[in-house]
């Protein structure tokens, strides 16, 4: 585990990146049991693979609380990259057994090529593209689930206790290599340690405030975790405190990772970020300021990570293989709370970044799904549907399947959460194309 500082300025931004104790998360060795899970995971019995994984998880719990514990941490204002401890584990780890199996079943479907990516052109001396899978999930925070206002929802649905298994069992379906979560207050002692088990490595971001302090609730905040077995980090995390209008430090922020491919040395930002909710123009005007905060600040970060390590993925043996001065491909993916066409948006597929959208890539089979949205709710102010988590990519990845949007019906008139899915928001998750550097 490693602990660092950060106070760096973005480049042609006037803020800097907020001081943070920061603290970067590593798998030192496998869960004992991780090649069993990938086989169960490969099989497509997730729901095996995590009662297999949480009950020997128990087993060496001694009964102990992990709930009471997490109740009881405090994060103090600002924004705080913080260190996975081994003493946090789940504290109900049966909550699964007593629901329904099965939950809304995800489907890929594959996408029309990318015209905005690069062709790779065939070679016998070329190197393969590399496979890459994003997931991001607002997983929506403990304390804002009972007290949400999800008015037609099963009350019985909306504890903590009930929807966490169901969460990790929609992340393990995805088979992704980088997992990205927002609205994140169970990383200690939930996320951190079920994921460390499966082969990742992982930080989190606090807010600089939550609303779920209100009901007794740790602060939320955005978590990115990698696949230890593709990806190793080439520096420790950064964080990003979105400013306000004023200057002054907002509530939201963004969390970003420089990456390495263990087999190919080619590197890679992976961030994610939670906006500005509710709707209105002002809350448009915030969303598209910390859009351009965000777009600078990744800019910035895959410019650090230009160059490609072709004989080590850390940044020290860097210099024993060929170098490219291209900056590395980015991965920006969370909750906006904007829609496609928003503001914000467009801001992403302008300078500095140049990121293209998942939503702008059509289906092979645009059949096969329905209504497209990431996120449906019914509150006594109206109901919501409509999409606002996003994933964006640079032109050097080519996606090629997405998850599709399971119909109203799965769902049922009710909106989310449910019995079978633990978030008001759906998990939106795609496969990449990742070609080496020519």
């Amino acid at each position: 585990m490693v602990q660092l500082g950060l106070c760096e300025q973005i480049p042609g931004f006037g803020a800097k990146f907020c001081p943070s104790r920061l603290s970067l998360q590593r798998s030192d060795s496998h869960f004992r049991g991780y090649r069993t899970l990938q086989q169960l995971q490969r099989q497509g019995d997730c729901r095996t693979a995590r009662r297999l994984q949480t009950s020997r998880a128990a087993s060496c719990l001694g009964g102990s609380s992990a709930q009471a514990a997490h109740k009881t941490m405090t994060q103090p204002p600002g924004i705080s990259i913080s260190m996975a401890s081994e003493q946090y584990r789940p504290s109900d780890v049966n909550a699964a057994a007593t629901w329904p199996s099965g939950g809304l079943h995800r489907k890929w479907g594959a996408v029309i090529a990318d015209s905005a990516a690069p062709p790779v052109q065939p070679s016998a001396a070329r190197e393969e593209p590399q496979q890459l899978r994003v997931l991001t999930f607002n997983v929506l925070a403990d304390g804002l689930d009972v007290n949400g206002g999800f008015v037609q929802a099963d009350p019985a649905a909306l504890p903590w206790s009930a929807r966490q298994h169901l969460l990790m069992d929609e992340i393990v379906a995805a088979g992704a290599h980088i997992v990205c979560l927002q609205e994140c207050n169970h990383f200690h002692d939930f996320f951190a340690p079920q994921l460390a088990d499966l082969g990742y490595s992982g930080a989190f971001l606090a807010k600089g405030s939550s609303p779920a302090n209100q009901y007794g609730c740790a602060t939320d905040g955005c978590a990115l975790f990698y696949r230890t077995d593709l990806l190793s980090a080439l520096s420790g995390p950064e964080g990003l405190c979105f400013r306000d209008m004023n200057g002054g430090q907002a509530a939201q922020c963004l969390l970003m990772q420089r990456l390495a491919c263990t087999r190919t040395g080619q590197q890679l930002v992976a961030a994610t970020f939670h906006m500005k909710a509710k709707t209105g123009a002002t809350n448009d005007s915030i969303r598209r300021s910390q859009a351009e905060q965000a777009a600078l600040a990744v800019a910035a970060c895959a410019a650090r990570s230009s160059g490609h390590a072709r004989n080590g993925a850390a940044e020290g043996s860097a210099g024993n293989g060929a170098q490219s001065a291209a900056a590395a491909p980015i991965v920006l993916s969370g909750d906006m709370n904007a829609e496609p066409g928003s503001a914000a948006c467009e801001v992403l597929r302008d300078q500095p970044a140049q990121l293209h959208s998942l939503w702008d890539v059509d289906l092979k089979n645009p059949e096969g799904e329905g209504e497209t949205f990431t996120t449906w709710k019914h509150r006594a102010e109206g109901t919501s549907r409509r999409i606002i988590d996003h994933i964006w990519y640079s032109a050097a990845l080519k996606p090629t399947e997405r998850w599709l949007t399971p119909s109203a019906d799965a769902i049922g008139a009710a909106g989310l959460p449910s019995r079978y899915y633990g978030s008001d928001h759906l998990a939106v998750a795609a496969s990449f194309e990742w070609p080496p550097l020519q």
